[in-house]
């Protein structure tokens, strides 16, 4: 439902605008109206750019006039900061509660047989909605089952011959589309869904060999349908949906062609302020080299590793916790989405065997030899001093992509 903006200040104005401001680098505000009453509930609101009439919401009730005045009020003060985003707004007995939803892109595996050229040459993906067995019953392939689910901004690896040959950002929702006239898909019924994409050519392709094995010990339960079968085989399956930490692995192994991948996504996404200027460089940085990210997160952390001691920044990693691939703009150069790690420490950081809790203690996933952890010279009682609740609300995410469940503190 669309929602018409405020058109003139309201009696909350002052305190919205004062308050808000600070989602501009926090994740969620809490703002007192200092007047009680009104609706209490959550609603979902979308500010796409500064100059729009109206924003969308999730309001269920199909009287526009009954929308809560305080919510509106919300959303207004978002457009007339230059906020933009998507937010889960709550109201309570005066309190407003402001939590920005993180648009991070999903990743997805498709396999090109014959269709990789026609793939190249026209922009677009396309499968069949369903398929129909010898008793005209309807089936449904597992891996035609994702493509209806792809948005606007996700990232799909592109598969042919053992090697991951495009990535594909959606240009926009995949929809429900006939099929192509090319002789390469003249086998399938007639209807499907199809996704319009931006390709980026890896030069050189990727050897899906590169990334496998750590890929099938970490991520390949969790994709559906899964990637490969119990022999380690590429599974004979369209498309795939990979997790998110799986996914940006995968990024990770793109190395710097990843920076051409995001500029894409950014092109393709109209409710994320683009970077530019300086952080646009900032952001080149912090993937290539990370000058400017390993610069503010040493001097946040004294130069220091917050478990090990090692005082030597030359030694030190400086480590995203929110992975890179998975921040938005601003998040990619937050020093508190960090952490300065010793070489081995960062390694088990990134792959997901360790976390922090909110209070800063070690957690070993479950399915981690924690002998290991002595023989590398960390102490499992290890944990971080000097946490803020930034750093938390990132380990928290850290722990989801990873799941890693968080121990009691």
């Amino acid at each position: 439902m669309l929602i018409p903006h405020i058109q003139k200040k309201s009696e909350f104005s002052k305190l919205l605008k004062d308050g808000l401001r600070v989602l501009e680098v926090e994740r969620k505000v809490v703002v007192n109206l200092n007047k009680t009453g009104g609706y209490r509930g959550k609603i979902e609101i979308s500010i796409r750019n500064n100059n729009e009439e109206a924003f969308k919401t999730n309001f269920d009730n199909e009287d526009s006039s009954r929308f809560p005045t305080r919510i509106k009020a919300v959303a207004s003060e978002l457009r007339n900061q230059g906020i933009l985003g998507s937010f889960l707004v709550s109201h309570e007995e005066g309190v407003i509660e402001v939590e920005r939803i993180e648009n991070s892109p999903s990743f997805y595996w498709v396999n090109l047989g014959d269709s990789h050229k026609e793939v190249l040459e026209n922009n677009f993906l396309w499968a069949p909605s369903h398929t129909l067995n010898k008793k005209g019953e309807v089936r449904i392939s597992a891996g035609w089952k994702s493509v209806p689910n792809i948005k606007q901004g996700d990232i799909i690896f592109c598969h042919h011959d053992k090697r991951v040959i495009f990535v594909a950002i959606a240009n926009k929702d995949a929809y429900p589309s006939k099929r192509p006239e090319s002789r390469k898909y003249e086998r399938w019924k007639e209807d499907g869904y199809k996704v319009e994409v931006s390709l980026e050519v890896l030069n050189p392709p990727i050897p899906r060999d590169l990334f496998k094995d750590e890929f099938v010990d970490l991520f390949n339960n969790d994709c559906k349908p899964k990637l490969f079968d119990r022999n380690r085989k590429l599974a004979e399956q369209y498309m795939i949906s990979l997790p998110a930490s799986g996914g940006s692995m995968i990024m990770d192994a793109l190395g710097e062609q990843a920076i051409e991948i995001q500029e894409t996504i950014y092109e393709t996404k109209d409710d994320e302020k683009k970077p530019e200027g300086s952080v646009r460089e900032a952001i080149v940085k912090a993937r290539i080299g990370q000058e400017k990210f390993r610069r503010d997160l040493l001097k946040l952390w004294s130069d220091e590793c917050p478990i090990t001691g090692v005082n030597a920044p030359e030694l030190l990693v400086a480590s995203h916790i929110v992975p890179w691939n998975l921040s938005n703009s601003s998040e990619k150069v937050d020093p508190y989405n960090g952490l300065p790690l010793s070489p081995n420490l960062d390694k088990l950081f990134d792959r997901g065997d360790i976390s922090f809790s909110d209070a800063g203690k070690i957690i070993i996933k479950d399915t981690f030899d924690k002998a290991l952890l002595d023989k590398l010279g960390i102490n499992i009682e290890s944990s971080i001093t000097g946490l803020t609740d930034r750093h938390r609300a990132y380990l928290a995410r850290h722990r989801e992509f990873k799941k890693i469940v968080s121990l009691s503190d």
